[in-house]
C-alpha cells in the first residue's frame, strides 16, 4: 500500500513533467525547422501531436512505472506464499500466467483500438482546421450545413473510438480484479 502511494504521488509528478518536458520540445523543434517544412506538414497532425502525443509519451512511462511497481508486489507476496505453501504458491503462479495471457490479448485490442482513437482525433482536428480556415470560402458558397455535418461526422467518430476503448477498460480493470 505504501509503495502504491509513492508511486501515485510520484508517479503523477513524473507524468506531468515528463509530458510538458516533450510538449516544449517539440513546439520548440518546429520554430527550429523552415516554415516550408512546418507548412508541408498536415495541421491536424501538428496540432495532435503537440496536444495529444505528449500526453501518450508521458502515459507510456507512468505505465512502465506501474509495472516495475507492480514486479516489486509481485515478488514480495510470491515470497510470503511461497513460503507458506508451496503448492498455493504454484497454484498462484500457473493462475498468475493464466491471467497475463488474457490480459495480454485485452492489451492488444486495446492498442488497435488507440490507434484507431488517434487517427479519429487527427481527422477530427483536420475537419476543425479545414472548416475554421475555408469558413469565408464556404460561406460565400452556401455550403456551411455541408461542413457542419462533415463536422459531426468527425466528431461521432471520435466519440465512438473513445467510447469503445472506455468501455474495454471497464471489463479490464474489474477482470484483472477479481483474478488476482
Amino acid at each position: 500500500s505504501l509503495s502504491n502511494v509513492i508511486y501515485a504521488l510520484l508517479g503523477s509528478w513524473l507524468r506531468h513533467a515528463l509530458s510538458e518536458d516533450v510538449r516544449n520540445r517539440l513546439h520548440a523543434e518546429l520554430f527550429d525547422q523552415s516554415y516550408g517544412q512546418v507548412r508541408r506538414r498536415d495541421m491536424g497532425e501538428l496540432l495532435t501531436i503537440l496536444s495529444a502525443d505528449s500526453w501518450a509519451v508521458a502515459d507510456a512511462s507512468h505505465l512502465l512505472t506501474r509495472i516495475a511497481t507492480n514486479i516489486c508486489s509481485i515478488v514480495i507476496f510470491g515470497a510470503f506464499v511461497a513460503a507458506i505453501s508451496p503448492n498455493l504458491a504454484l497454484i498462484a503462479a500457473v493462475g498468475s500466467l493464466l491471467i497475463f495471457a488474457v490480459v495480454e490479448r485485452l492489451g492488444r485490442r486495446a492498442a488497435m483500438l488507440g490507434e484507431h482513437a488517434l487517427a479519429t482525433n487527427i481527422a477530427l482536428a483536420d475537419r476543425t482546421l479545414a472548416g475554421l480556415q475555408g469558413m469565408r470560402t464556404l460561406r460565400a458558397f452556401g455550403a456551411e450545413e455541408g461542413e457542419k455535418e462533415r463536422f459531426r461526422a468527425a466528431s461521432r467518430a471520435v466519440r465512438s473510438a473513445f467510447t469503445a476503448i472506455d468501455r474495454l477498460q471497464a471489463f479490464l480493470s474489474p477482470l484483472t480484479e477479481i483474478s488476482y
